[in-house]
C-alpha cells in the first residue's frame, strides 16, 4: 500500500515536470528550473542504480542512498509545494530545500525498509524520466544533423536506461523482501506451521514452510 502511494506520487510529479520541460528554450525565464530538474532527476536516478550495482550495504551504496533520497525528496517537495501554492516559486524552492534535508536525514538515520523502498522506487522513476528527457534532446540534435551532440546525448540516455534497469531490479527485490513474513521478536515456542506439499516430500517433518525475513537490514519494519 505504502509502496504504491510512493510510486503514484513520484510518477505524477515526474511526469508533470518532464512534459512541462519539453520544448523549453535555453535562457528562458524558467530555464534555471529546467536545469534543476535535469540535475535532480539525474542524481536520483544514478544514485538508485548505483545502489544495486555496488550493494546497498557498501559505503558507496550508502552514500548513493543518501544522495538519491535527497534529490528525490527535493524534487517531489518542489513540485507539490508549487502545485498547492499556485506555482509560487519562492515557496516551492524553500520546500525543495526542506524536503531534501528531511529526505537526507531519513535516508541516513532511519533504518526502515519502507524508506529504502521509497528511495529506490522514486529513483527508478527519476532515472527513467531523465533517460526520456535526454533521449528527446538526442533525437532533436540528430534531426538537425548535429551528430556529435546527438551521439553524446544518446549514449547518456542509454546509460541511464541501464542504470534504471538495475534500480528496477533492486526495487522488485526490496518489495519482495519487505512482503516476506517476519518473526523477529516473536515467541514461536508453541507455534505450529503446516508444511507445503513440496517440503513435505523432500524435507524432514520438523522443517516447515515458514519464511524468515532476511533483508539487507536485520529488522522488520
Amino acid at each position: 500500500m505504502h509502496d504504491s502511494l510512493v510510486a503514484l506520487l513520484a510518477a505524477d510529479a515526474i511526469a508533470h515536470t518532464i512534459f512541462g520541460a519539453l520544448g523549453q528554450i535555453p535562457g528562458g525565464s524558467t530555464w534555471a528550473y529546467i536545469l534543476a530538474l535535469y540535475i535532480s532527476l539525474g542524481i536520483a536516478g544514478a544514485g538508485s542504480g548505483v545502489r544495486e550495482i555496488t550493494g546497498t550495504k557498501s559505503s558507496v551504496g550508502q552514500i548513493a542512498t543518501v544522495i538519491s533520497g535527497t534529490a528525490s525528496g527535493a524534487l517531489l517537495s518542489f513540485f507539490y509545494a508549487g502545485t498547492t501554492t499556485d506555482n509560487n516559486s519562492q515557496i516551492a524552492t524553500a520546500a525543495a530545500v526542506l524536503g531534501g534535508i528531511v529526505a537526507a536525514i531519513a535516508s541516513f538515520k532511519v533504518r526502515s525498509r519502507f524508506v529504502a523502498i521509497a528511495i529506490t522506487v522514486a529513483g527508478t522513476l527519476a532515472g527513467y524520466g531523465f533517460a526520456f528527457l535526454v533521449g528527446t534532446s538526442a533525437i532533436a540534435y540528430l534531426s538537425v544533423q548535429k551528430l556529435t551532440l546527438g551521439v553524446v546525448w544518446s549514449c547518456l540516455s542509454v546509460s541511464f536506461l541501464w542504470l534504471t534497469m538495475h534500480s528496477l531490479i533492486l526495487a522488485i527485490r526490496e518489495i519482495k523482501e519487505f512482503s516476506g513474513t517476519c518473526f523477529r521478536g516473536t515467541n514461536l515456542t508453541n507455534a505450529v506451521f503446516e508444511p507445503s506439499l513440496r517440503e513435505s516430500a523432500i524435507a524432514p517433518p520438523f522443517l516447515t514452510s515458514a519464511r524468515i525475513f532476511r533483508g539487507n537490514n536485520s529488522e522488520c519494519r
